[in-house]
C-alpha cells in the first residue's frame, strides 16, 4: 500500500472504520488490511478558504484494493451519524471507477453544510473555532458488496 499522497492538503483525521450489517446484502468490514480499505477526512483547505461558512465541504474517501483481483467502485456515499441535526447534508456519487488490484484511488465528494453557531467565545478566542464531525462512509461495489465505515474528523475553522 502506497503513502496516501493527499495528506499534505491536511486531512485532519483517519479513524479507525468499522461495519455495521444495514442492509439484506454482504456489508463488509473496511478496516486496514482487509481486502478492500477506506480511509476518510475532510479537505482542510477547502474549509480553511471558508468553505464550511458558504455552506460547502468536501470529504476525501481513499478506497485502497487489497485484494487479488480488479474491483469496481459503482457508488459512493457521506452521510452525517448525528441523527438530529446533522452537521452536512448526505451525499452520494455515482462513479464507476476501476481499482486495479494492489492499488488506490481517492474520490471527493462534495456536500453542503449546516449553519453552526461557534462554540467558544470570540472574544476570548477569536482564531479557533473546532467543528467535530461525525460520518459515515459507504462504498458500493458492481459485484453487489458494500462497505460501511465510520468516522470522526475534528476540524478547526479559522
Amino acid at each position: 500500500m502506497k503513502t496516501i499522497a493527499f495528506l499534505p492538503i491536511s486531512l485532519l483525521l483517519f479513524a479507525c472504520a468499522s461495519s455495521d450489517d444495514l442492509s439484506g446484502g454482504r456489508t463488509l468490514d473496511c478496516s486496514s488490511g482487509q481486502a478492500l480499505e477506506v480511509r476518510a477526512g475532510i479537505d482542510q483547505q477547502g474549509f480553511e478558504r471558508g468553505g464550511a461558512t458558504s455552506g460547502a465541504i468536501v470529504f476525501i474517501v481513499e478506497v485502497a484494493n487489497n485484494s487479488h483481483e480488479d474491483i469496481t467502485v459503482e457508488r459512493l456515499g457521506v452521510k452525517s451519524r448525528r441523527f438530529e441535526g446533522g452537521a452536512f447534508q448526505d451525499a452520494y456519487k455515482t462513479v464507476n471507477q476501476q481499482i486495479v488490484e494492489g492499488t488506490e484511488h481517492v474520490f471527493e465528494i462534495p456536500t453542503t453544510t449546516f449553519v453552526r453557531l461557534p462554540r467558544r467565545d470570540p472574544q476570548r478566542d477569536p482564531q479557533i473555532d473546532p467543528e467535530e464531525y461525525e460520518f459515515s462512509v459507504l462504498v458500493n461495489l458492481t459485484n453487489g458488496d458494500q462497505y460501511l465505515c465510520h468516522f470522526r474528523a475534528t476540524l478547526a475553522r479559522r
